[in-house]
């Protein structure tokens, strides 16, 4: 059993490790080639009470592509959604024939594709899988139980990737929804954000449960265009992790929107990913193609771009005409 990831993001390394211990063999490779020391630092930055001083001899940090794709069984890409397009450009050759797996939670703002989307122009879609759900990376570092949601459309590949992506505390459920599972996670990203906002204006928990109720109404609404399950949006990658996304200041979704709240100007470090801000300004380009009505994203995406007052896009969101609920 050996599996090979591309990225080593918080949620690639946190893979890795976890795997690892799991007598898993992985292989593991970043663009900034990462050496050992560098993500024994990236693993104890994630688990503060037990610290490691090496790395479990099942992971092995590789640097060649070309042998990462040789030597496993099946790829996990943990790579920036909206670097995905022109990684595949670049390297599709590799992963012929090799089943993959999606990680990245976000929708390509260029061309307004799903990850899985934008490898059909590369590869062979029979072999594509999507692993999604409400998992912190520093849970899976630190073997807390979590439940993430698998979904293929090649049904014996499906199961045969459910055993080997389980661990001790990974419980990982199947599906066969590759657009609704890839829309849930991507999109529960920029109700986040306005959770984040909201509670920097300290407008209280109700009103933070309004966002996420409604926001999961506009990303049903997504989901009902691209013929999404609805099983699958109120699973563990949608309605899942958006409850854990927007009611943790582990995120770092809900606290670019804490920032973006409290006017901060410097709102993230350069090296952090903050999928709903891209994601974002996607859903809203998706909106106007498809003449759909959601509010609480395009205001986020507003406020991502513009130098707007943050209580006067409130104010704004709260004068709109009285309507049914559904």
């Amino acid at each position: 059993m050996k599996i090979g990831i591309i990225g080593s993001g918080k949620f690639g390394t946190s893979l890795a490790f976890n795997f690892s211990k799991n007598f898993k063999k992985v292989y593991l490779w970043n663009r900034t080639q990462t050496n050992k020391n560098e993500l024994v630092e990236k693993i104890n930055n994630l688990n503060r009470d037990i610290l490691i001083n090496k790395l479990n001899a099942n992971l092995k940090i590789v640097k060649s592509l070309k042998k990462i794709a040789e030597n496993s069984d099946v790829i996990l890409l943990c790579i920036n959604a909206q670097s995905m397009f022109d990684f595949l450009a670049e390297n599709f050759n590799f992963f012929k024939n090799k089943p993959l797996v999606f990680c990245s939670k976000g929708i390509d703002t260029k061309y307004c594709l799903f990850q899985t989307e934008i490898a059909e122009r590369f590869l062979d879609k029979k072999l594509f899988s999507v692993l999604s759900g409400p998992g912190f990376a520093s849970d899976i570092v630190r073997e807390k139980p979590i439940a993430l949601s698998l979904a293929c459309k090649n049904v014996n590949l499906g199961k045969k990737l459910q055993h080997m992506l389980s661990s001790q505390s990974i419980r990982i459920y199947l599906n066969n929804d590759l657009i609704g599972t890839q829309l849930g996670g991507a999109l529960k990203n920029v109700i986040a954000i306005a959770c984040g906002i909201a509670d920097a204006n300290e407008l209280g928990e109700g009103a933070k449960s309004a966002i996420i109720t409604r926001g999961f109404s506009e990303i049903r609404q997504i989901g009902k265009t691209f013929g999404c399950k609805i099983e699958t949006l109120f699973g563990l990658s949608c309605l899942g992790d958006l409850t854990l996304t927007c009611n943790s200041k582990l995120s770092r979704n809900y606290n670019f929107g804490l920032k973006i709240g409290n006017n901060i100007k410097n709102k993230k470090d350069k090296k952090e990913t903050i999928e709903g801000e891209k994601t974002a300004n996607a859903a809203v380009l998706i909106s106007k193609k498809y003449q759909l009505d959601l509010p609480i994203i395009k205001t986020v995406n507003k406020l991502i771009i513009e130098d707007i007052d943050t209580k006067e896009a409130i104010k704004k969101l709260l004068e709109r005409p009285l309507k049914k609920e559904y």
